[in-house]
């Protein structure tokens, strides 16, 4: 219990907490694309930002405010873009109420392909471009 006190008290002192580790993409299906990451003992929430492009601009899609979640689906993303990518930082309250943010995670991406239904019964797969992928027989 000493060591959570003292861990309290370090956070006032602005340090950063740790950085969210192990951040992964656990699956990508019609329901969305589920992410996750390894909790930490000390952080009072996580923020997931998603972006199109490694280097380009991400927005913040999810805080997370319970140190317990470490996962999060996104069922809200654009499905013509065939890459997406997303970073995590997690945070601490002080007890001021200031939020203290640690440094983000490593990009990560995955790339979605929807499942479409022509007549025929026919399944293709898009993957973001105008090319149609049939599911076993290559490039169309």
């Amino acid at each position: 219990m000493k060591k959570k006190i003292l861990i309290d008290a370090e956070m006032t002192e602005e340090k950063k907490p740790d950085n969210p580790y192990g951040l992964k993409i656990s699956d990508i299906s019609n329901e969305g694309i589920q992410i996750y990451w390894k909790k930490l003992a000390v952080a009072d929430g996580y923020e997931v930002y998603r972006g199109y492009s490694a280097e380009g601009d991400f927005e913040k899609i999810f805080n997370a405010n319970k140190r317990s979640i470490g996962t999060y689906r996104d069922k809200e993303f654009d499905k013509t873009q065939k890459s997406v990518w997303y970073k995590v930082r997690s945070y601490v309250k002080s007890k001021d109420g200031k939020f203290i943010y640690s440094e983000f995670t490593k990009t990560i991406s995955a790339d979605y392909i929807a499942e479409l239904k022509l007549e025929r019964e026919t399944t293709y797969l898009y993957d973001g471009t105008s090319r149609k992928l049939k599911a076993i027989f290559g490039w169309e």
